[in-house]
């Protein structure tokens, strides 16, 4: 049977991607209710090897979102749609879990950088792709410790920033994270966009050529979460909330 002009256009390598990201998300969020609703302490979960399994999802989750972005025919209403499912997350969990509310999330994030590239393409593409990679790379290793009021990369930190660009939400929303701010998941702008940046000029180093016909490859269980990964993404942390307070109310 022939197959579907929706079919034909799907990457099945970056939704079975994309689907594998998000279902190690589940799995790590799923460890940090458990300890939560439990009180427990795991010492790799808090330690180096969970921190790098967090990267691992995050930086995975931005660099394939930029590929599934990319591919969209409406930029702007894909980045509209997510930044304001973002919202939707945060003003859900600031009115029933306050505790551990959600302030410039991932999702939040992900929809200004689509809006933001969509706007900056026409200028982003005259870039020669290699030294886009590159620069977007060092900005990126550059910017990485921003939040807490250094440049440079994990424990190389060879500039301290004034402490007066550390207040109010914009200047949060931007990287430099104000004292008292708070968030289960926070994602400023920079330095995730420098990375978000990445993607896109490793997307247009791999444009026509033979690497977009291995995209076409996927397996069928990662690539059905791949291609529901907003869904997947909403409904998770609720099901595992209600999941944990049943076994906690029973035993």
């Amino acid at each position: 049977m022939e197959q579907s002009v929706e079919q034909k256009k799907r990457y099945g390598l970056i939704d079975t991607l994309r689907g594998f990201a998000v279902l190690n998300m589940i799995v790590y969020h799923a460890i940090w209710d458990f300890n939560s609703f439990f009180d427990l302490e795991w010492t790799w979960y808090d330690g180096t090897a969970g921190f790098v399994w967090q990267q691992f999802i995050c930086w995975s989750f931005i660099l394939i979102s930029v590929f599934c972005f990319l591919f969209s025919s409406h930029p702007y209403r894909r980045g509209a749609v997510i930044f304001a499912c973002g919202a939707l997350v945060s003003i859900v969990t600031f009115v029933i879990l306050p505790s551990a509310k959600i302030e410039f999330g991932i999702l939040t994030f992900l929809g200004c950088a689509m809006l933001l590239t969509a706007v900056l393409r026409p200028f982003l593409q005259k870039i020669p792709r290699a030294m886009g990679l590159i620069l977007s790379i060092a900005l990126f290793v550059l910017t990485r410790n921003i939040n807490d009021g250094y440049l440079g990369f994990a424990s190389w930190r060879p500039v301290q920033i004034p402490a007066w660009f550390y207040q109010g939400r914009v200047m949060t929303y931007l990287g430099f994270t104000a004292p008292d701010f708070f968030s289960s998941d926070y994602f400023s702008i920079f330095p995730w966009y420098f990375l978000f940046l990445c993607g896109f000029f490793l997307y247009l180093l791999c444009k026509d050529t033979v690497v977009m016909e291995y995209l076409r490859r996927g397996d069928v269980v990662f690539a059905f979460v791949g291609r529901h990964a907003l869904l997947f993404y909403i409904l998770h942390q609720p099901l595992l909330t209600a999941l944990f307070r049943v076994i906690l109310a029973l035993f």
